[in-house]
């Protein structure tokens, strides 16, 4: 299996990092781990070096990278089919996901 590399924030302060970081863990893949300190002079710095859209988290993939965590999320389900399990929610349906 190819490498993956989830660059996140602090996990005390970056909740959206933690998404795609707990299903990872969840489901056992391998994963390099690069956690890079938020509200500091150079954190914009640090991101922009792993990071198109100049936050985080993103996943580094062969040569893919994926921003946003839900859709970091839905690329690990794609790539990892049958290993990864999520329930995908659709907008017509979300009453149902989120018990509104």
């Amino acid at each position: 299996m190819s490498e993956l590399t989830l660059v996140i924030g602090n996990k005390n302060y970056s909740s959206r990092s933690l998404r795609p970081w707990i299903i990872m863990k969840h489901f056992g893949l391998q994963l390099q781990e690069i956690c890079i300190p938020l509200y500091r002079p150079d954190s914009a710095d640090k991101i922009q070096q792993y990071s198109p859209s100049g936050k985080v988290p993103v996943l580094i993939h062969n040569s893919q990278i994926v921003w946003y965590s839900l859709a970091i999320c839905e690329y690990l389900v794609e790539v990892f089919p049958g290993q990864i399990i999520m329930h995908r929610c659709h907008m017509k349906n979300s009453k149902k996901c989120y018990g509104n």
